[in-house]
C-alpha cells in the first residue's frame, strides 16, 4: 500500500490490515473493499461459524458487489453488530 492511497486510515488500522495476511493485497483501500469481498474474509476470521468465503466472489460487477454486501448485511444482523453499516449498497 502506497501512503497516498491510505492516507485516511490510521496508521494502527493499516498495519492491522497488513497484519491479517488477506487473499488479496490492499493496494487501493477504496477499490479494493467496495465489493466486499475482503471485508468478508475479515469477519470470517472472527465469526468463522457465520461466513463461508466460497460464497462470496471477488468481482467488481455490481451484482457482484450487492451480492456480497448483501450476504455481509445478513450475517453482521445475524451477530448484532449491522449498526456498524448502513442499508446502502
Amino acid at each position: 500500500m502506497s501512503t497516498s492511497e491510505v492516507i485516511n486510515l490510521p496508521r494502527e488500522v493499516l498495519r492491522w490490515i497488513q497484519s491479517l495476511d488477506l487473499a488479496y493485497s490492499v493496494k487501493n483501500v477504496k477499490r479494493d473493499f467496495a465489493n466486499g469481498f475482503l471485508v468478508a474474509e475479515i469477519f470470517s476470521r472472527y465469526y468463522a461459524k457465520d461466513i463461508s468465503m466460497h460464497s462470496y466472489d471477488n468481482g467488481n460487477s455490481g451484482k457482484t458487489k450487492k451480492d456480497n454486501w448483501n450476504q455481509i448485511m445478513k450475517i453482521l444482523k445475524k451477530v448484532g453488530i449491522h449498526d456498524l453499516l448502513t442499508d446502502e449498497i
